[in-house]
């Protein structure tokens, strides 16, 4: 009799018939898939918070590189007789740094060649690059909101010392820049570079 129920058993599987799933083959499945969705879960989450750190170091980072990359490429392009100075701008800035670059090619064709700039703090606590090209267009380029201890000096090779307020007729050698305790160091290629001893 036992062989007869069990030939009817295999013999019921190939025939179609449909075999109802006991409990214990449920519960065994939904066990497998809260383990399965469990782990995917906390994978997703792990993935998440990653993500979130790097986006959050990113930003923090972000603006040292724009910083330095976009000072460098202006630094580097003032001639040796293009002025050069520290004075007041506007009513925004007692103390700006203004020079003449040649900004090489720029998305917006106004802005290429020849510019004016003005690299300040304004009042906003934001560092601000305005460029204004030859027809008296202006563009305002923002590196740092709420920029802390700004301070901008100038290497003099004459006084071997730093100093705040540039207006002599020769480039500096080196610009430095502080701001959000981070010190930023930028040659100039034409800068005077005769230190008197």
């Amino acid at each position: 009799m036992m062989q007869k129920n069990n030939s009817f058993f295999f013999a019921s599987l190939h025939l179609g018939v449909k075999r109802t799933l006991s409990l214990i083959e449920v519960m065994l499945g939904l066990l497998l898939a809260t383990i399965l969705i469990t782990t995917l879960f906390s994978s997703f989450r792990e993935l998440m918070l990653t993500h979130t750190k790097l986006a959050k170091m990113h930003q923090e980072k972000h603006w040292e590189y724009v910083l330095n990359v976009r000072l460098n490429q202006i630094f580097e392009a003032i001639r040796s007789d293009a002025l050069f100075t520290t004075e007041p701008y506007r009513d925004i800035t007692p103390s700006a740094l203004h020079f003449f670059f040649n900004n090489g090619i720029d998305s917006e064709p106004k802005f290429c060649q020849e510019l004016e700039g003005y690299l300040f703090q304004n009042k906003e606590k934001e560092l601000c690059l305005v460029l204004q090209s030859k027809d008296g267009s202006e563009r305002k380029e923002v590196f740092v909101k709420n920029g802390k201890d700004y301070k901008l000096e100038f290497f003099d090779p004459l006084t071997k010392k730093w100093t705040t307020d540039w207006s002599q007729t020769l480039l500096p050698p080196i610009v430095q820049l502080n701001i959000c305790g981070k010190t930023f160091r930028f040659v100039l290629p034409h800068g005077n570079r005769m230190v008197q001893y």
